[in-house]
């Protein structure tokens, strides 16, 4: 069983696409037990974190382009904790996720579901001391090519079957996407993923606004966005809702 006073969260910021107020509203975001974890930013060796005194900057000595960065998430001894829970910056959290980890087990690597199919690099629970840390981040050291897959995803995959390495999902309502959620462009005809379905808003831990809209776009023109709006309405009532009486998990 993993012990949770040993778990640290993570984001990567590179780029422009993003930016340093959309770490701190993830970081704000967080709900319950996860607000008093260590949260950790990879982001370039030059930017400055001296506003954000809470978020511990993780520098990134060699840079990647967009995703390939979140390989450096399994470089080791990155983190003072042994277990770590990423999560992308188009992450709206809704729930405490520390129960995620009370039915999971050490040495693996477990990814969120792609809605569309296989595995999502955008939720990651990361035991860094596992086989299947130390195999991807080998496997992307030796990789000459990136550009022959799609994404960091699909390295991650031929990785993990090359190596005999086992593909551990999360349960879909851990990371769910907000475009199955309202069907955005006939998404759900879309997904050839046979354990995704439709789910209860309040089952939902976190949510995924991959694509468009971001969030920062909801948040500075909700009018725009009027389906993402009635989420962050819901999400607000759901929080207010939530008492301090968190759940718990035993360590081991």
């Amino acid at each position: 069983m993993i012990d949770t006073k040993d778990i640290a969260i993570a984001c990567v910021l590179v780029g422009e696409k993003y930016s340093l107020d959309d770490v701190s509203f993830l970081k704000a975001n967080l709900q319950g037990t996860m607000k008093t974890r260590p949260f950790y930013c990879l982001t370039e060796v030059g930017r400055n974190l001296t506003s954000f005194p809470s978020i511990i900057k993780s520098p990134l000595s060699e840079i990647a382009s967009g995703w390939w960065n979140k390989f450096f998430l399994f470089s080791p001894n990155r983190f003072t904790e042994r277990f770590v829970l990423y999560l992308d910056l188009d992450v709206l959290v809704l729930q405490d996720l520390l129960p995620i980890f009370c039915t999971l087990e050490k040495d693996r690597v477990y990814f969120s579901q792609d809605f569309i199919e296989g595995l999502s690099s955008s939720m990651m629970l990361i035991d860094t001391q596992s086989k299947t840390a130390k195999t991807l981040w080998r496997g992307y050291g030796l990789e000459r090519s990136l550009s022959r897959y799609g994404s960091d995803q699909d390295l991650m995959e031929t990785l993990l079957i090359k190596n005999e390495q086992q593909l551990n999902l999360l349960n879909c309502r851990y990371h769910y996407s907000y475009k199955y959620l309202v069907n955005w462009q006939n998404w759900r005809e879309r997904c050839r993923n046979p354990s995704i379905g439709l789910i209860q808003f309040d089952e939902i831990f976190s949510l995924n606004f991959h694509g468009k809209p971001k969030i920062s776009e909801i948040l500075r023109l909700p009018e725009r966005w009027p389906l993402g709006r009635k989420i962050f309405e819901a999400a607000n009532q759901n929080s207010s809702n939530q008492t301090d009486t968190l759940p718990k998990c035993s360590s081991p």
